[in-house]
């Protein structure tokens, strides 16, 4: 008798395992990863005499993310847009007119640090327009931006 339950047993057993294909069913009882949320503000295209306009904003995320690209119309905004570390100051010259805000070296990404505001303009990461068409006050652009993990993300930047 014993002999017959040890063997349904271990009949019962096998049949568990062949069930199982390599995958685990232990249940998971951590909570969800939420989506990384990111906030842009300020943005605002810059115009400037002598200098190529740039991209002025503050972008901060929920968890390390980095923005790899950044786009607007090619027809209508510029024929390119150069993400650049951060430039130098901009400086008046002797009549006391500042001087245009240049870019630095250019890079393919900038990263961006969980719940660190990231800015961007004088001082800061520079995003430039180049090969820039015809930017009239007071109108508006549509920037995509195109971060590693939470996408693509759309902003209205007024002209300034």
């Amino acid at each position: 008798m014993k002999r017959h339950a040890a063997f349904a047993v271990v009949m019962a057993t096998m049949a568990a395992i062949s069930g199982c294909t390599g995958s685990s069913n232990s249940v998971d009882d951590s909570e969800p990863t939420p989506p990384a949320s990111v906030s842009i503000t300020g943005a605002t295209v810059v115009t400037q005499t002598g200098g190529d306009p740039y991209v002025s904003m503050m972008i901060t995320t929920s968890s390390d993310d980095r923005l790899t690209a950044v786009e607007v119309d090619p027809e209508a905004v510029a024929g390119s847009v150069v993400l650049a570390e951060s430039g130098a100051e901009p400086t008046p010259n002797a009549a006391g007119e500042p001087a245009p805000f240049t870019p630095g070296r250019t890079v393919d990404g900038i990263d961006l640090s969980a719940g660190e505001a990231t800015a961007f303009g004088p001082g800061s990461y520079g995003i430039w327009l180049s090969e820039q068409k015809d930017l009239a006050a007071d109108s508006t652009v549509t920037i995509t931006l195109t971060l590693q993990d939470a996408g693509e993300l759309t902003v209205e930047a007024p002209v300034r």
